[in-house]
């Protein structure tokens, strides 16, 4: 008899171990979910700031150059360069005539944040506003028009 309430007790500890296990796994994995979702969220808000940044800098320079554009913006989507750091552009567009007066650095994408490319396009379109767009976002569209 002493040895069958013994089995009940170890099948019930056991029983126990199970269930808290699952829970903590639940658990932990929703936190993980909850975690990553927040960090792509953080990246897409920081993305916000740049393209608006990236804008109203090309904006102001039209502004104040008759409404003509910085480098060669067309109204096809072309990666920005980072030109205040890499003297060498080759497919990218370079806006060296925004820097200092109207931008001091470039921005780029917070998930690649090295090499010459930003990962931020730009275009102008049929009414000649500018679109900046990020690419990379991850939560929802992200782009910026003035």
């Amino acid at each position: 008899m002493r040895f069958n309430g013994m089995a009940k007790a170890l099948v019930a500890v056991l029983f126990l171990f199970v269930i808290v296990t699952f829970v903590v796994r639940v658990y932990r994995t929703q936190i993980l979910e909850t975690r990553e979702v927040a960090a792509k969220e953080v990246r897409d808000v920081e993305r916000i700031t740049h393209v608006n940044t990236i804008a109203s800098a090309v904006a102001a320079y039209r502004d104040d150059h008759a409404g003509n554009l910085p480098g060669s913006i067309d109204t096809n989507d072309q990666y920005i360069c980072r030109s205040e750091l890499f003297s060498e552009c080759s497919g990218l567009l370079d806006l060296k005539p925004l820097l200092n007066a109207y931008i001091v650095a470039f921005p780029s994408d917070p998930s690649t944040p090295t090499g010459a490319n930003t990962f931020y396009m730009i275009r102008i379109d049929s009414d000649n506003q500018i679109i900046v767009s990020a690419p990379k976002a991850e939560t929802k569209p992200v782009s910026a028009t003035r």
